[in-house]
């Protein structure tokens, strides 16, 4: 991808961001359908100002007229529901695929605890390959893909920098020393709503150290970062747009991606399905180190 198309992004995701806290104070916040499930003015401000980026750039793909399957296609929750079903379809067939999550943590986002993040995953051909994700809190980015491995960006001391490895220890091999832990204590993620839903699988995990974190993205981040050794997702409520970033970046990092059977995530629209249904993933999710992903997978096996 090119590195000037990457540092525009870079720059213009870091506004969406800040522009997403400071519009936190006195937003409108709405619920959805289902208990908790908050949509905000923020996140259908930011989807507009991302798909105008992404327009600018690309200018295929502000249409959404579904005829042309060469433009890329941009893909989120505010503009699943505003499409028909064939329309929405089409433009998911497309090879190029944006798929942007305003605000993934939105419950965070609404308790201003910082906990959220800005996600935007490129996939083709059915396959997540580039990744960002920008927690405005932290003012911290990281983005990937297969040409340029791993790059975490920062701010420090009111300047903005980039990590002279785009490697994390992590990837190297090593695992950070957690003194208060024994060695062998896995350390996972798992989001409170799955843990609370899955108590039997728990069980089956533990001993463990269980990380808390935010957002997804933020969950995945504390992997990158050697924070944690896996994240697990139980209740198949994914949607695309949540898992697109984080598996092109984590994939990129060189980390593992799978469900608890071992089997690749799927990014196939579900023709049958109507509104967001259609972009939403039927599988659970593992994500994290090699090792971490193994003995997840084997202490299930023997529960």
């Amino acid at each position: 991808m090119n590195s000037d198309f990457v540092q525009y992004l870079n720059r213009h995701l870091r506004t969406a961001g800040w522009h997403a806290a400071e519009m936190r104070t006195g937003v409108e916040i709405k619920t959805k359908k289902a208990a908790g499930n908050f949509v905000t003015q923020a996140d259908k401000k930011l989807d507009v100002l991302v798909g105008a980026l992404l327009a600018e750039k690309i200018p295929d793909c502000a249409d959404f007229s579904g005829n042309s399957a060469l433009a890329d296609g941009l893909i989120s929750q505010e503009r699943v529901e505003k499409l028909p079903p064939a329309t929405a379809l089409a433009i998911a067939a497309r090879h190029r695929v944006w798929y942007l999550d305003p605000i993934d943590g939105i419950d965070n986002y609404v308790k201003q605890d910082g906990q959220y993040v800005v996600l935007l995953g490129l996939v083709i051909d059915r396959q997540p390959v580039y990744g960002w994700i920008y927690a405005p809190a932290r003012d911290e980015l990281y983005f990937g893909g297969p040409d340029s491995g791993i790059a975490h960006q920062f701010s420090h001391a009111g300047v903005w920098r980039q990590a002279a490895s785009t490697q994390p220890e992590l990837l190297a091999g090593s695992r950070p020393t957690d003194k208060a832990s024994p060695p062998e204590l896995l350390r996972l993620i798992m989001g409170s709503r799955d843990r609370r839903a899955y108590p039997d699988l728990v069980a089956c995990l533990e001993p463990a150290r269980w990380v808390k974190v935010g957002s997804l993205g933020l969950k995945v981040m504390a992997v990158i970062q050697g924070e944690a050794d896996a994240y697990i997702h139980v209740s198949q409520q994914l949607k695309f747009w949540d898992a697109a970033a984080p598996v092109g970046l984590v994939q990129a990092a060189g980390l593992t991606v799978c469900n608890l059977e071992g089997r690749p995530l799927d990014f196939t629209p579900h023709a049958e399905a109507v509104g967001e249904e259609i972009f939403r993933h039927r599988q659970t999710v593992l994500i994290g180190t090699s090792q971490g992903v193994a003995e997840v997978r084997c202490r299930l096996d023997r529960g």
